[in-house]
């Protein structure tokens, strides 16, 4: 009978642990529920940053122009210190029958949207030679071009982001979805620090005296933020020390709306889309091969 007892005793004993165990393992799950993202669900240098709540968005100036789309935040005191992005790299089509080559770049960059030799950026580059159907991707940022340790391919996730620390600035660009990652570090004397931006931008041809837009490849339409990429914190920028969306800083900077046009500014060649109700994500849509 005291045996009995005794084994009674231990398997209730044995019962209540599991139990406990059980609750304390509950609680755990609860509290940290597993994303269904794959990749970082903390962007590299946002680790540890508590971004503030949205102000009131910005009135967005629209600049029709023949080289860029998407967002971009102007300051004019140096105090732009970080901007980080990401989005699905599209798969563009080629045109064979163009005589240029075909660029298409999707970035983020610092510093003055003003001024074309003040410019510091970090993503990727759909190219297609001239006479070619078939597309080549690249990762790229201005200090190396093209990042030859990360190659990303058309649907890949992308994330980017430029930190500028005691003048120098930190490139980061990662493919989310291979887990590849690129860390320069560049020092830019004469940066402005002006604008934060996340963009496409066709670049130019033509040879070294004549300089021409290039033709827009069809990409259908490319989309940055967290909305499509699921990696919080982007497109987000630090501008006079504080952390907020590329459309949230609402007086404190001037937020330009780029649309790429003809030069009448009456045929649209890449559209912009709205901004999200949390100003951070956005798409920017094919219409037009332009020039």
């Amino acid at each position: 009978m005291n045996s009995m007892h005794t084994h009674l005793v231990s398997r209730a004993t044995v019962v209540i642990l599991i139990l406990v165990i059980w609750f304390i393992l509950s609680g755990i799950i609860l509290a940290f529920p597993v994303s269904a993202y794959s990749g970082p669900v903390t962007p590299p240098y946002s680790a540890g940053i508590s971004k503030l709540a949205p102000s009131s968005p910005a009135t967005i100036k629209v600049d029709k122009n023949p080289h860029w789309s998407g967002y971009a935040d102007l300051s004019t005191n140096g105090s732009v210190s970080s901007v980080e992005a990401s989005f699905m790299l599209p798969s563009v089509t080629c045109n064979s029958s163009s005589p240029h080559e075909q660029e298409m770049y999707f970035f983020a960059a610092l510093d003055d949207l003003n001024k074309s030799d003040d410019f510091e950026y970090a993503g990727a580059l759909a190219y297609c030679p001239a006479g070619y159907t078939t597309p080549s991707y690249y990762a790229i940022n201005n200090v190396s071009f093209i990042i030859s340790t990360v190659t990303p391919n058309a649907g890949d996730t992308i994330f980017v982001s430029i930190n500028v620390v005691q003048g120098n600035f930190i490139y980061n660009v990662t493919d989310v979805t291979t887990r590849q990652s690129s860390v320069q570090n560049d020092s830019v004397v004469s940066a402005s620090l002006n604008s934060a931006e996340v963009l496409t931008d066709t670049g130019n041809c033509g040879n070294a005296t004549v300089q021409i837009d290039c033709p827009i490849t069809n990409f259908k339409s490319v989309s940055f933020g967290g909305s499509s990429t699921h990696i919080k914190g982007t497109c987000y920028a630090t501008i006079g020390g504080k952390i907020e969306p590329i459309g949230g800083f609402g007086t404190a900077t001037k937020l330009f709306k780029g649309v790429i046009t003809n030069e009448a500014g009456n045929i649209t060649d890449l559209a912009t889309s709205a901004l999200n109700t949390k100003e951070t994500s956005f798409k920017v849509i094919f219409k037009h091969p332009g020039p």
